[in-house]
């Protein structure tokens, strides 16, 4: 009988220790990528993605992913847009904060769910390809069944909610109720209150103009979404960024969750 040369079981069971961490790290890899459900385009001024509510804030720039539970806010005279991976366009206005609660993109549409709080000020939300009923937005003391494509949405200090709709129709519940929102049309509800009927009641244009005039600032220094155009200067006014980022924004400490590129 050929007995193996000594030391030769401990090299294969090294060995498959080593493929087994291997694996394993692939597999972390791949639920990290998995969580990356879309990114910043356009950032102007100040604003912020935590990682979960025990994680730090970081400073988002344009390029930077965007995570599943991750919470983003903006400060005053700041604003974003953020582009899904199903082409889904959420706009931030100053002082407002969102939650990307879940985001699931599957080739079978009735595996695909995007869900989005807005916690408090204006946010402006664009659906992308999913069907509509895919979408689900909520904020603190109402739902939003998304029927289709453009809502403004704002929610006071108080919690109340308005819901304008540009394009499309929502299904807007509160204290139990539920109306239908049409093209043009909008309702509130506060906090444990009923909606409103639907009305031509447009939204608050100082709201929204405050919205469009910075991201418009930022668009005139850029191309298409993600191509930048140099400005006179050379780079693009103190404040905004877009496109894709030259760096990556790394969390440390503890929880601080995956890298930011």
């Amino acid at each position: 009988m050929i007995r193996p040369p000594d030391g030769l079981p401990n090299m294969r069971r090294a060995r498959r220790v080593v493929a087994a961490g291997l694996y394993l790290c692939v597999a972390i890899s791949g639920l990290a990528r998995a969580s990356e459900i879309g990114a910043a385009v356009v950032v102007v001024n100040h604003v912020t993605g935590a990682l979960g509510t025990e994680s730090p804030p970081a400073v988002l720039h344009a390029g930077i992913d965007v995570f599943q539970d991750e919470i983003v806010r903006s400060g005053d005279n700041s604003a974003a847009r953020v582009i899904f991976q199903d082409k889904t366009t959420l706009e931030l206005a100053p002082s407002s904060e969102i939650v990307l609660d879940k985001f699931v993109f599957d080739p079978n549409p009735a595996l695909s769910k995007v869900v989005v709080s807005i916690v408090g000020g204006v946010a402006r939300f664009s659906t992308g390809n999913l069907p509509k009923e895919d979408y689900a937005l909520s904020t603190p003391g109402a739902s939003l069944a998304v029927r289709g494509t453009v809502l403004d949405i704002h929610v006071d200090v108080s919690g109340g909610t308005f819901v304008f709709v540009e394009e499309g129709a929502c299904l807007f519940t509160s204290g139990g109720q539920t109306v239908t929102i049409s093209a043009g049309q909008s309702s509130f509800a506060q906090v444990g209150g009923t909606p409103s009927q639907a009305a031509n009641t447009p939204f608050p244009q100082g709201l929204i103009n405050q919205l469009f005039a910075l991201l418009q600032q930022a668009n005139a220094t850029t191309g298409p979404p993600g191509q930048p155009i140099a400005s006179p200067g050379g780079d693009n006014p103190p404040g905004i960024t877009t496109g894709t980022p030259t760096g990556c924004v790394t969390p440390s400490g503890p929880g601080a969750g995956p890298s930011r590129c």
